[in-house]
């Protein structure tokens, strides 16, 4: 009988500051705009959006190297970079949600992520959700991961795995293959609010599994877990 351990661990959802949101969403030469919303669409009000400086001689005007607008009851949001110092920039955001019951700070996905130049016009959108990879955290994306690792003794080919996330919650089944990261064999961009009734298979065969670190438990054919939350944008 093959065995394997597993646990859940939740990625910090980070990031984290002024401007009045906008009305009109056409941004004119200089300016930043665009809309947050949550993983139903629904607006998100007070996010904050991060323009960053990227260019290497940021330093050299004596001022800020970043910007913070704020967004509306709308969603929306406007920033200006016509007093910034010149050259390309990156947009960020963030905003504090109540995840799994608890209030928290949480990184925001755009949908463009690409840089752009200071006197660009430019719209850059974001929403709530969780993402396998991004551009800025390619290999643990967004949201919680699973830590998949052999049982001692046992040497599996941890690439041919498939696992299965089943929320109690009655959303859909995640079912990803594994990828190694630093910090292992890993499924990532988990969503962190629900419980979950893990699984995993084989070439078709379903192992035995237990929390990693539940050294006194049974190996069984599936595992009910959930992300716990440690502190602040936390949890395991």
């Amino acid at each position: 009988m093959y065995r394997f351990l597993l646990f859940l661990i939740g990625l910090p959802l980070l990031i984290a500051c002024g401007q009045a949101p906008s009305e009109a969403q056409t941004p004119r030469a200089g300016e930043v705009v665009g809309r947050v919303v949550d993983d139903n669409g629904r607006p998100i009000a007070g996010a904050e959006v991060y323009l960053n400086y990227d260019s290497s001689v940021a330093t050299m005007y004596g001022k800020s190297t970043s910007v913070t607008a704020h967004t509306g009851k709308d969603g929306r949001y406007r920033a200006s970079l016509r007093n910034m110092p010149p050259g390309q920039y990156s947009a960020t955001a963030s905003a504090i949600l109540t995840i799994g019951g608890q209030r928290q700070r949480a990184e925001l996905i755009p949908d463009n992520p690409a840089p752009f130049a200071s006197n660009d016009a430019v719209v850059r959108n974001f929403r709530y959700g969780t993402a396998e990879s991004t551009v800025d955290n390619p290999q643990y994306g967004v949201g919680g991961m699973v830590i998949v690792d052999d049982a001692i003794g046992e040497y599996l080919p941890m690439e041919k795995m498939e696992v299965t996330l089943t929320p109690k919650n009655g959303g859909a089944a995640i079912r990803r293959g594994l990828k190694q990261t630093g910090e292992g064999w890993i499924v990532s961009g988990v969503p962190l609010n629900t419980d979950y009734d893990v699984s995993v298979r084989l070439n078709g065969r379903t192992l035995k599994i237990r929390k990693l670190d539940a050294f006194d438990d049974p190996y069984r054919s599936s595992y009910l877990g959930r992300f716990e939350r440690l502190g602040p944008d936390m949890y395991q």
